[in-house]
């Protein structure tokens, strides 16, 4: 596993195709803003397995993991192994804050939320996107998340 100061991925996890629109929205905000993100949405064609790759970077590459939690997100099978992943490396580097659920289903209140996210602070997107990225950007600027000065593709993994 690397360590705290090898990773620079954001890695998005969201329910695939109910929760698409936001997690490509995300995406491409946050690259154009210098940050290198991993968005399955974003970053495959199709027909690809995209298991391995989601798990690589999550245990290896991910400094921060994004949970897009709505029902949907809640209860797939893919978004409920990325998130036991991610619980796992968490634990594993000590990074309290590893997991930063994003709150983005109205009819789903904070105490429904998995156990592996139900004590974290969430950040809410039910309203309004752009005030969600706004607190996130905060909360990955005040954790000093690597961004880059040159932004081009190349950063959507």
């Amino acid at each position: 596993m690397t360590t705290v100061q090898q990773r620079n991925i954001i890695f998005i996890s969201h329910a695939n195709p109910e929760d698409n629109d936001l997690a490509v929205w995300l995406t491409l905000q946050l690259t154009n803003l210098g940050y290198k993100v991993w968005c399955d949405e974003v970053k495959f064609k199709g027909g690809e397995d995209f298991w391995d790759q989601a798990e690589e970077v999550i245990r290896n590459h991910a400094i921060r993991v994004l949970f897009i939690a709505t029902r949907n997100s809640q209860s797939k099978e893919g978004t409920l192994k990325e998130l036991a992943v991610a619980d796992k490396t968490r634990k594993a580097l000590d990074i309290p804050d590893f997991i930063i659920p994003l709150h983005a289903d109205a009819t789903l209140s904070h105490g429904d939320f998995r156990t592996e996210i139900i004590r974290h602070f969430s950040i809410p997107f039910t309203n309004d996107w752009a005030e969600g990225l706004r607190k996130l950007l905060e909360k990955l600027e005040k954790e000093n998340i690597p961004k880059f000065t040159y932004i081009n593709h190349s950063y959507v993994n």
